[in-house]
């Protein structure tokens, strides 16, 4: 997506830019801790990505400066190693970078997410590559400490790819303003949906052998149909805070006892990622639905439009070549008139009678093309008469000569 160049704008999302990346790393990371280890999900990453992607390169790389200091900054309060503390934002920053540039080609440059297709593209092309990639390298470090390979690639790649397939797109949809042209709601029937979100997740740790994680479905379903691609987006968001930080507070239900934190976390992970990218699916069908209904409309009403001026065209064409016929048929009526009249004169000389014959033939012949112009205008009026009369072609061979 282009970025307006002005200054304001560029500092009014890079600050949201900035205080959303501070919120959802302490999110993140408090929920590490209390998971023992476990990175429930990571959505700092996404949000740099968008910035990458959204700001002009000096203003992206300011912020990610600023977001580099405090993530540094918040691995040493909590208790980290200096150089796992240095770690942890550089990955983040490599994660963000390379998947901004692999959308860059993926995607284009407009990144404009008007398809599920683009959005595929996004997550298999750019998002799964570039934390992939930072899994590999940050279960290779954190073997140094004593951390199983498998456990660092397996949490990394789960938390960091979903936070990012979530976050990124997120971003993206929020910050472009035609994507609620058709689906603009008062706010309090979007914070009644949003309610409804928080309030399903959190129906999914109720202690019955149901599995109330279904009714995350039909909740998606019906905010896709009426917010749209921004709205899912932001309710699969919240499903995300939601169900993740309830993981590590609440107890299981009973068809989850017996579970570990870990599998638990990976079986929410994988009902976060259906319901964003089935309820985003659908949001995208309904979306390009609209756009293409408001298309036609458009066209039907320039097709009206047209239609009407070409019928007021055809009425004053059709009067002006009726008004003048009546003019021009009313003189040649008169010459016609004379022109029998001198003909039936019989001290009429030879070669003058010959030469009022042709100014006969000549007058009729105008006559009839005057007749022909208005028997047009009738047509085109829907007033045509016809009126069958025998013709001697070679009559009708001598006029035209």
């Amino acid at each position: 997506m282009p970025p307006r160049t002005t200054w304001s704008h560029n500092l009014m999302l890079s600050s949201g830019l900035a205080l959303a990346y501070v919120v959802s790393m302490l999110f993140s990371l408090t929920l590490t801790r209390a998971g023992e280890g476990v990175a429930v999900i990571w959505f700092a990453s996404g949000i740099l990505a968008a910035a990458f992607l959204l700001l002009p390169w000096r203003w992206s790389l300011a912020l990610a400066s600023l977001c580099f200091v405090l993530n540094f900054a918040c691995n040493l309060v909590i208790g980290n190693p200096p150089l796992a503390a240095f770690l942890f934002p550089v990955l983040t920053f490599s994660e963000a970078f390379g998947a901004a540039w692999l959308a860059r080609r993926a995607c284009g440059a407009t990144m404009r997410l008007t398809s599920f297709n683009r959005v595929a593209r996004l997550i298999l092309l750019a998002v799964a590559p570039a934390t992939a990639v930072t899994a590999i390298i940050a279960a290779d470090i954190f073997t140094l400490y004593g951390r199983s390979f498998n456990v660092v690639l397996t949490s990394w790649f789960y938390g960091h790819a979903l936070g990012m397939a979530i976050m990124l797109p997120a971003v993206l949809l929020v910050c472009r303003p035609d994507m609620i042209r058709d689906f603009r709601r008062t706010v309090g029937e979007q914070l009644g949906l949003y309610v409804l979100i928080i309030a399903v997740s959190a129906a999914t740790f109720l202690q019955v052998r149901f599995p109330m994680a279904l009714l995350i479905f039909p909740a998606m379903a019906l905010l896709c149909f009426r917010l749209g691609p921004r709205g899912a987006a932001v309710a699969a968001l919240i499903m995300a805070v939601a169900l993740s930080s309830l993981v590590v507070v609440l107890p299981s239900p009973p068809n989850l006892a017996g579970w570990s934190l870990t599998e638990k976390t990976r079986s929410l992970q994988f009902l976060i990622a259906v319901a964003f990218f089935t309820s985003l699916a659908t949001a995208m069908a309904i979306a390009d639905q609209k756009r293409m209904k408001r298309l036609w409309a458009g066209r039907t009403r320039v097709a009206r439009a047209a239609q009407i001026r070409a019928v007021s065209a055809g009425v004053a064409k059709t009067q002006f070549l009726a008004t003048m016929s009546h003019e021009i048929r009313t003189p040649m009526s008169s010459i016609v008139g004379f022109t029998e009249v001198l003909l039936k004169r019989e001290d009429l000389p030879e070669p003058a009678r010959r030469q009022i014959s042709l100014i006969d033939r000549a007058g009729a012949s105008l006559m009839a093309v005057v007749n022909d112009i208005l028997d047009f205008s009738k047509v085109e009026a829907g007033e045509v008469e016809l009126r069958p009369n025998r013709v001697t072609p070679r009559a009708v061979a001598q006029d035209a000569l």
